[in-house]
């Protein structure tokens, strides 16, 4: 029966086994053998990392606070800094308080002694491990940071407002009027062109002495053209029918006034916060270097 889920080598995390990359640290499974301690990709069938040396038949250890599988021979968790030699001590601690049945009047004394010791040392484990836990709690706070804006700077400017005043005036009104418009034709005509012409005549006395004159006379005809009335026709124009009284806005005079103008702008700065989340022991130590 094949598997619904798959065991990630890096951090131990059960995914869905159609799952590329591990949810809990980000190894990919699509690799066919990457070393959990540097990320090498090595051949499917590596007993070794070629890159770190790390050994992949090593099992791992999980820690007994947070669940994460640490390598072989580590001294605390990576991932909540759980120290392993304490739970070594505490076991060791607590096996040396176990007596030999044929020592037990022997060394009554000293058993005694040795388990006020282990009495302290598990003691003082709890109080470390509950201080690790404490110091090790994620914990948001406010942090203030300054912030530059630019802030405008406002002067007093004068200027003239005009002021208009009601006037009335009288508006006229068209209307439609018909009329007869003469359309001209061009006509041709004879213009008769005039010259002067010499002739004689009987004059003096019972007509005896002959005389001369001038006259105008056509000499030929030029011809022209000129416009003639040829018919009416009837078209509208727009006349005026009659006035009416409107009113309107006219420019009566300026008044002085004041208007809040734009100077210029002031570098100024303001406090703000930043929601940050850090371990508790982070925060001690931003306290103590201020």
């Amino acid at each position: 029966m094949v598997s619904d889920f798959q065991e990630c080598p890096k951090c131990g995390r059960k995914n869905n086994a159609d799952t590329k990359f591990c949810s809990g640290c980000g190894f990919s499974f699509s690799i066919p053998k990457q070393c959990p301690k540097c990320d090498w990709k090595n051949d499917i069938d590596a007993k070794f990392c070629s890159n770190c040396g790390f050994d992949f038949n090593v099992s791992r250890q999980e820690c007994p606070k947070c669940g994460w599988k640490n390598d072989i021979g580590v001294k605390f968790c990576s991932d909540c800094g759980f120290g392993f030699n304490v739970l070594k001590e505490e076991v060791k601690g607590e096996v040396s308080k176990i007596p030999k049945k044929e020592t037990v009047e022997i060394k009554k004394k000293g058993i005694s002694r040795n388990a006020r010791y282990g009495v302290a040392i598990v003691i003082l484990a709890i109080l470390a491990f509950i201080l690790a836990i404490y110091l090790y709690t994620p914990e948001t706070r406010s942090v203030p940071y300054q912030e530059s804006y630019q802030d405008p700077v406002y002067r007093t400017e004068d200027y003239q407002d005009p002021v208009y005043r009601a006037e009335d005036y009288q508006d006229p009104v068209y209307k439609i009027e018909y009329y007869q418009e003469p359309v001209y034709t061009t006509e041709s005509y004879q213009d008769p062109v005039y010259i002067t012409e010499t002739y004689t005549y009987n004059c003096g006395f019972l007509g005896l002495k002959t005389c001369s004159g001038q006259r105008q006379v056509i000499g030929h005809y030029d011809t022209k053209s000129r416009q003639v009335l040829d018919h009416y026709e009837t078209k509208s124009r727009q006349v005026i029918d009659h006035y009416e009284t409107k009113s309107r806005q006219v420019f009566d005079h300026n008044e002085l006034k004041e208007r809040q103008v734009f100077d210029h702008n002031e570098l100024k700065y303001r406090t703000k916060y930043n929601d940050v989340t850090r371990r508790r022991y982070q925060w001690i130590i931003m306290s103590i270097n201020g």
